[in-house]
């Protein structure tokens, strides 16, 4: 029943190749605990429970690690290293999020086709500790953004494959525009990555960019995720607007490829990643999403309200307005949006000036 629950959820729903994926893997593991060649209507919440409890002794990435696809298998080596060589297992988080729910949604889909009376999956979880606010990404400082944009990729580079390198070639891609849009707006990687000139609308008489799922081509992350976010002014004075108005149509970064996961973040974060590395600033704790954590320190810097930095971040939050449509903002938020800076942050040296003008 396994791919007749896959094709169904793909043609009523725009569910990408890397979600199939994760439903298949999270099944087959689950098939491996109750047996293959169980009716589906036999299988009981006592064997989803123990497939929750096998899933807490579950070493991370065991497949490749450990050179086995038997999840028993896997518990069992790894319960034979030493202790301090043993991998780490998966968190509750993880198991909740990704296998216990796509678990769930399959039970669902079989409730709803008349194959089970009932979801043996319903109440399950694992527990988790309380978050660690520590645990989180960290923002990026003002000193790691003046090293970010003094960087050549930014100031001038020798060449598009050598970008790295200093030099006279002023990029103007992704590679360019990705971060930058990433500090002034809070953005995520895959928003930025499948942004089209389209997606740069007028609203409350000043340009915005749409963060929507409308299409096959676009995704969020949440139900808040789809929103309207204005183009900050740093943008604009850096020639962002005549970059989008130099495009005919389509998408605003062409030449960033998409991910085989369905997602143009896949194959933009490493070498992100390898860029940070490069300049000294990577750690743990420091990625490309340390812009959205700086991006919020800056609107608490300006002032902005609780629902209006939820609302700019894609954040679900309580009030009646954003549990339903696309998350617009009233002409005042829009305005209040344009005090967010990084004081102390000159990038004037990186405008872009497009042929012509």
């Amino acid at each position: 029943m396994v791919e007749p629950f896959i094709s169904e959820k793909t043609t009523r729903a725009k569910v990408s190749t890397k979600t199939q994926d994760d439903y298949r893997a999270s099944l087959r593991l689950f098939l491996q605990v109750v047996g293959a060649d169980r009716p589906v209507a036999a299988i009981t919440d006592e064997e989803v429970v123990k497939f929750k409890e096998m899933l807490l002794q579950c070493p991370t990435n065991f497949r490749k690690r450990l050179k086995t696809d038997n999840l028993e298998e896997a518990i069992r080596r790894n319960s034979a290293l030493p202790e301090n060589k043993r991998l780490d297992c998966l968190d509750g988080k993880t198991i909740n999020e990704k296998y216990l729910s796509n678990i769930k949604t399959f039970f669902t889909w079989a409730k709803a086709n008349k194959k089970v009376k009932e979801s043996p999956a319903i109440g399950v979880r694992a527990e988790q500790p309380a978050r660690d606010v520590s645990d989180e990404r960290d923002p990026f400082n003002l000193d790691d953004m003046r090293v970010i944009f003094g960087a050549p990729i930014f100031t001038g580079c020798r060449s598009a494959h050598f970008r790295h390198e200093p030099g006279d070639l002023r990029l103007n891609d992704h590679h360019f525009w990705t971060p930058l849009i990433a500090a002034f707006s809070g953005c995520r990687m895959n928003e930025i990555g499948q942004l089209t000139k389209a997606d740069i609308v007028q609203l409350n008489d000043m340009p915005h960019f749409l963060i929507t799922n409308a299409d096959d081509d676009h995704k969020v992350k949440t139900r808040a995720g789809k929103r309207y976010i204005p183009v900050h002014g740093e943008l604009i004075a850096l020639g962002f607007l005549d970059f989008v108005n130099s495009i005919k149509s389509g998408r605003l970064f062409p030449e960033w490829e998409m991910g085989q996961d369905g997602y143009y973040s896949s194959s933009f974060s490493k070498k992100f990643s390898r860029f940070l590395k490069s300049i000294g600033i990577k750690t743990d704790k420091k990625s490309f999403h340390s812009f959205r954590h700086s991006f919020k320190d800056a609107m608490r810097a300006a002032r902005l309200d609780g629902p209006t930095q939820d609302l700019f971040m894609g954040h679900e939050d309580s009030t009646v307005q954003r549990r339903y449509g696309i998350g617009t903002p009233i002409q005042e938020q829009s305005e209040d949006f344009l005090r967010i800076t990084y004081k102390g942050l000159d990038l004037r040296s990186l405008k872009r000036v497009m042929p012509g003008k």
